[in-house]
Order: structure tokens, then sequence, then C-alpha cells
């Protein structure tokens, strides 16, 4: 079976590369959806070396160039045959490159603007047009590519944003002894550079996508995720979402799974995305990513919602109250995803509670409801109105450290009534700054989604 054999070369590639087990997964993820990887590093960190291991273990064939500035076409699909030329006749002396399962180009952001169209046309259409001998089409499964970092120090900042759009996964070799001191004293102490080899075809590989079609995945996480990636500024293509639950089907069938697991959008996200934009950016990529892949806890809580949300009446109300009392004290922690979820379903139930309360008739109402479905309304109305409460006072509390820290030229006074509470702030007409405080308040609050009393 091929997933074994991908698990199997998994634990032969760990034997000679340490400490980059990310970069191990990413290969063979890019292997197995014949999509094309990225690896970005400083020089002497093994790039080259696990991509040489890898072909070498699986016996696939492959073609491989240093890319330099001097660096043409001909020189990696082979030059014309004078002999032909001179019989009028094109025909080229090929290379390896025609007959490649993988194409691995080393350094390949030195290559010149011809090479760069060049490679783009063969990772996007997987064929090239390039020579005298006209077009024609590819066996390539993957495009493997190594760069210096993408910095100014290595003359590599460069990078055209179709053809980074082509690379499904990029990932990033830092210092091994800054990411991963104990993998180096391994290294050091205990190298293993024996290995068996684990023969994989082409076909075998081309299986994997086909097999992996039949896989299941939840629709509404996948959109949630790229949902909440859009509200921080990331905004994707179609094809890029599409390209994201392939390889998270096709993660989970090379693992024996015939259902995505949250494991499986989890890493397959971070291979994707982690390092397609700069430190900053992926760090608000990384917090996404842990606010909306959910433990199988808060999976079955999304089902049960999404199975009452049509329901009316008793039926609703009777399930719905008991799924608010059970996870009301786990609010605060559950990802953002199901927090708005359970403040849906609150919506509903408030809707609900206002028809049986004050539009229905008393005899109905007695008849609709049993002793312990009112128990659990009057509990949940309870907790209701202690939430409403706590969610003013939060509110207030953070506005009136905004007004504290931004208003230092105004004067600040607090008037409560009731469950309300007014933050009354005068401008000092002496010191214009004040009404430019004023302004960032009131700024600095609707960012927030601060809705108060403002008395200005």
């Amino acid at each position: 079976m091929i997933d074994k054999k991908l698990i199997t070369l998994k634990k032969e590639l760990g034997k000679s590369v340490k400490g980059r087990d990310e970069v191990i997964d990413g290969l063979l993820l890019a292997l197995a959806s014949q999509e094309h990887i990225l690896i970005e590093g400083a020089p002497g960190e093994a790039k080259t070396y696990c991509v040489r291991l890898l072909c070498e273990i699986t016996n696939l064939d492959f073609f491989y160039r240093q890319i330099h500035n001097e660096t043409v076409v001909k020189d990696i699909v082979g030059i014309l045959n004078p002999l032909s030329y001179q019989r009028g006749e094109i025909e080229l002396i090929e290379t390896g490159f025609w007959k490649a399962d993988i194409l691995f180009f080393d350094e390949f952001l030195r290559g010149r603007s011809e090479f760069l169209d060049f490679l783009l046309e063969v990772m996007q259409e997987r064929k090239c047009s390039k020579t005298l001998a006209g077009e024609r089409n590819l066996p390539v499964l993957s495009v493997i590519a190594t760069t210096n970092p993408l910095t100014e120090d290595y003359n590599t900042e460069r990078l055209d944003l179709a053809l980074k759009d082509r690379f499904a996964i990029i990932l990033s070799m830092d210092h091994l002894i800054k990411d991963n001191p104990e993998a180096v004293e391994e290294v050091l102490s205990n190298p293993d550079n024996t290995h068996r080899n684990i023969r994989i075809t082409a076909g075998e590989i081309k299986d994997i996508r086909e097999n992996a079609a039949t896989v299941k995945y939840d629709t509404e996480i996948i959109l949630t995720m790229f949902r909440m990636l859009r509200d921080e500024g990331f905004v994707f293509s179609t094809r890029f979402i599409k390209l994201y639950r392939d390889l998270c089907r096709i993660m989970a069938a090379v693992n024996g799974r015939n259902q995505v697991s949250d494991e499986d959008y989890d890493n397959v996200g971070r291979l994707m995305l982690n390092n397609r934009f700069d430190t900053l950016d992926s760090k608000k990529i990384d917090a996404v990513m842990d606010e909306c892949i959910v433990n199988e806890e808060h999976r079955n809580l999304v089902k049960r919602i999404d199975n009452i949300m049509p329901e009316e009446g008793e039926v609703f109300v009777q399930e719905c109250v008991e799924i608010l009392n059970e996870y009301r004290d786990e609010y605060p922690t559950l990802p953002k995803n199901l927090q708005h979820k359970y403040s849906m379903l609150e919506d509903k139930l408030d809707e609900e509670i206002t028809l049986y309360l004050k539009y229905l008739p008393p005899q109905v109402i007695q008849s609709l409801d049993t002793e312990k479905l009112r128990h659990h309304i009057d509990e949940y109305l309870e907790y209701h109105t202690r939430k409403t409460k706590m969610l003013l006072k939060t509110e207030y509390d953070k506005a009136s450290e905004i007004a504290r820290k931004t208003c230092k030229n105004c004067e600040l006074h607090y008037e409560t009534k009731g469950d309300r509470t007014k933050i009354i702030i005068t401008p000092n007409l002496s010191k214009p700054k004040s009404f430019q405080e004023i302004r960032k308040f009131e700024s600095m609050c609707s960012q927030k989604n601060i809705r108060l009393d403002i008395m200005l």
C-alpha cells in the first residue's frame, strides 16, 4: 500500500535528517499531492541534502540543476542537435528534464527573468514551449525549489507573486542550532546515514490523489478558517482554498484515515500558510489556526447546535437550554466560531422564550412547558441577565481604561443609573489637544466594538 510506503519513507528520512520534521512532512505532502514546494533557508542547513535524499530513497526519476545568473533555458531542456540541423530537422539533445518525475532547482531565485518565466509555465501548465522543437507536455509530479532566505542580505528578496502562488507549500529552515539544539547534538553524537530504498512509482503517487477524493471533510471548518483569515486582512483565491481542502484530504489518506482530522486541518494549514507572509503576519495566522481548528468535543457541540437550530417550540427550547447551561462556564474559552454559534443559539432562544411568555395564552404555555422546562428557562433567564450585566461592566472597564490613557487633558466624570454607566468627557477649551484626544477615544472604542453611553 502506498500510504504504508510513505509512512516508511518518512521514518527513513528522519534517520538522516534530524530535527526537520516539518520539512519532511512538507516534502511528502507535496509529492503525494503532486504540488510544488519552496524551501528557503540559510546556507548549510541541509536544504539540498533533504531533497536529494528524498529522490534517492524513492528511486523516482529526478532532474537537478544548480541555478545561477547565467542559467538559460537550453541549459535545462537541452541544445539543438547540430547534425539534425544540417539535415534541415529540429531535434534536441535532451537532458533528463523531459522524463523527470521531480524537478529540483537549487537556489532558483538566482536565475534571470527568462528562467523564472520558463519555471512558471512548467509549474502551472506542466508543459514546456520555450524550445525550437515546439510545445511538449511534461510528466513532472512536483517541482521542488530552494533558495537562501528571502531578504536583501542574500539578494533574494524578489519573488514574483504569480510564481509564489504556484508553490502550494512554502517552508523556512532556520539554523538548526537555533530551532532545535538537541537535534544538533544528536547529529554530532549519533549520525545515521544508512537507509533503505523504498521504491515508489509515479503511478502510485497519482493514485493517492484519486483515492483522497473519497475522504470526508468538514466544509464549515474550512470556510470558518478562511473567513477568520479574511477578517484579519488575509484574502485567498478560491483556487487556494480548494487546494487547502485537497491537501487536507490527501494528508488524511496518506495516514490511512477516511475522514480529515483536526490534526490534518492544522498541519496542512501551517505548512501552506505560515511562511507565505512575514513574521508578524505568520503570528496572526497562527492565532487564527488555534481559534478555528477545534477538538472533537467542540465538533460535537457544533453538530448539536446545527441539529436543533431548525427546530421550534418546546423541542427547541428544551434542547437549547440544556446546551447553553452545559457550556455557559466554558463560553469564554470556546473558539470564535463556536462563540458565534452559541450566540446565535441564545438569540433564537430569546425569541422563543419571548413568544412563550408574552404572546401565547397562559393555557397554551401551561400545556407546552413541563415543570422541568420552566426551571431550565428560569435558570437561563437568570444567567442571561447576569451575563448582560457582566458584559456591560466589562465594556465600561475597557472604556474607562481607554479614556484614562487617551484623554489626559480632559475632565472625566462617571454616572451610573441602573445597569447603564455613562462616561462624561469634558474637553479643556484652553487645550486644543483635548479635542484630538476625544476623537482618538471614540476611534479606539469603535475598533474594540465598545457600545456605551458616551456623553461628550
